[in-house]
C-alpha cells in the first residue's frame, strides 16, 4: 500500500495552553504548524491561513466521503481518525490527521473525483467549500504551492 504525500499536521482549533513557568502560554506542535507548513516559532504575529474558514464535521466509520469519477466541491483536511482511498475498488492509501483530499476538483472545476475515500473510523475533518479554499490559497502563497504539487503527485499516481 503507497501512503499518499501528507499535507503535515492540521493545527485544529489553535487554543492557547498554559505551561508551567509563571503562567506563561506555551504552544504545542500543531499549534506551530501552518497548513501543510511546519513553523518553529509560535504564530504571536500571524493570524492562521484558514482561521475562519471549513466546518469542523464528525463522520463515522464507513461513510464515504467521495466517489471516484463523480464531480466534487469540496476540500476535506482531517483532524482525528483514517480514511481508506481506493482507486477501482483497490485501497492504495489510507490517510490520517494532518492529510488532505479534495484539492484536485478544487483546482479544476471541470475534473472529477480519482479516488472514493471512505472513514475507516471515527473521523473528524476540516471541509471547505471552493470559496474558502480558493481563500487559503490567496492568504498563503507557499500553501497554494504544496496543493497543486500534490494535485500533480496524485494525478500522476492515478
Amino acid at each position: 500500500m503507497v501512503r499518499l504525500v501528507a499535507l503535515g499536521r492540521w493545527a485544529g482549533d489553535r487554543g492557547l495552553s498554559r505551561g508551567g513557568n509563571a503562567g506563561a502560554a506555551s504552544w504545542s506542535r500543531a499549534d506551530r504548524t501552518l497548513i501543510g507548513m511546519n513553523i518553529d516559532h509560535p504564530w504571536r504575529r500571524r493570524r492562521p491561513a484558514d482561521a475562519g474558514l471549513g466546518t469542523p464535521l464528525p463522520i463515522s466509520p464507513g461513510t464515504r466521503l467521495t466517489a471516484e469519477g463523480a464531480p466534487g466541491c469540496e476540500f476535506f483536511v482531517i483532524q482525528a481518525g483514517h480514511v481508506a482511498v481506493r482507486r477501482s475498488g483497490v485501497e492504495v492509501a489510507v490517510l490520517g490527521p494532518g492529510d488532505s483530499f479534495g484539492e484536485i476538483v478544487m483546482l479544476d472545476p471541470r475534473a472529477r473525483r480519482t479516488a472514493t475515500v471512505v472513514a475507516a473510523d471515527d473521523l473528524r475533518v476540516k471541509v471547505f467549500d471552493r470559496r474558502e479554499f480558493s481563500t487559503l490559497l490567496d492568504r498563503d502563497p507557499a500553501f497554494a504551492e504544496r496543493i497543486r504539487r500534490l494535485a500533480t503527485e496524485r494525478l500522476l499516481a492515478a
